[in-house]
């Protein structure tokens, strides 16, 4: 009687135990994908900074571009106005400069354009790749959800199954069981094999294996666990 039942319950223990460990353990492919997805998040992020950055830097050379426009229209305007020929050379000059000085904003502005036409082309690709695995990440997620409901549902009906077992069992014997599965990390009720604890696999002495064959419960020296004779 005792034996068999401390059998089937170490059984629903030990099942209980394992369905845990699955029920917490977020699937690795999870975690991956997860952070893989981050990471070009972040990327993403810091394209889309750079870009802003150019956006405004060029808002920034064509007010200056806008300001130099004014200035040789200014210049142009006063062409006509110029008495001297040496005031006539300086004005060219100045002009010249300006333009000289717009010709250069405008190869800026082109420079900018290149660079905000290559980040733009990354950006829309890395958005691709993000989708994707977020999508991927989402089919995952919820098949990990359906697992885990799946081994709530089983755990509990284990759990219940235990239940009903543990309170058929002495209540001095389930104390010792309890108290050994506490300590030995779930594994408490073992069985022997040649002539071994298969909990902690120390031999055992001929009198412990004579008292175990008589289908009685002993307690491993070593381990402390509960032991029983199953058969070889």
């Amino acid at each position: 009687g005792d034996i068999k039942l401390l059998a089937e319950l170490q059984f629903f223990d030990s099942v209980i135990q394992r369905l845990k460990k699955e029920k917490d353990t977020v699937p690795s492919e999870i975690m991956k994908l997860r952070g893989q997805a981050e990471e070009i998040q972040k990327e993403i992020a810091e394209s889309e900074k750079a870009l802003e950055e150019l956006r405004s830097e060029r808002r920034k050379r064509e007010r200056e571009i806008d300001d130099k426009i004014e200035v040789l229209n200014k210049y142009r305007a006063q062409k006509n106005q110029v008495k001297t020929n040496v005031a006539y050379s300086a004005l060219l000059k100045e002009i010249q400069d300006v333009e000289g000085e717009k010709s250069e904003l405008e190869e800026e502005i082109l420079i900018f354009m290149e660079h905000m036409d290559g980040l733009s082309c990354m950006l829309t690709e890395k958005k691709i790749v993000v989708t994707k695995y977020r999508e991927e990440l989402a089919h995952l997620e919820e098949k990990n959800k359906r697992r885990v409901a799946e081994l709530e549902r089983e755990i509990l009906m284990h759990l219940d199954r235990r239940n009903s077992t543990a309170v058929k069992v002495a209540a001095d014997l389930f104390s010792r069981y309890e108290k050994v599965r506490q300590a030995k990390g779930g594994l408490a009720f073992v069985d022997v094999k040649s002539n071994a604890c298969q909990g902690c696999f120390m031999e055992l002495p001929p009198q412990v294996i004579s008292e175990l064959m008589e289908g009685k419960i002993r307690t491993c020296e070593r381990c402390s666990r509960l032991l029983y004779w199953k058969g070889e």
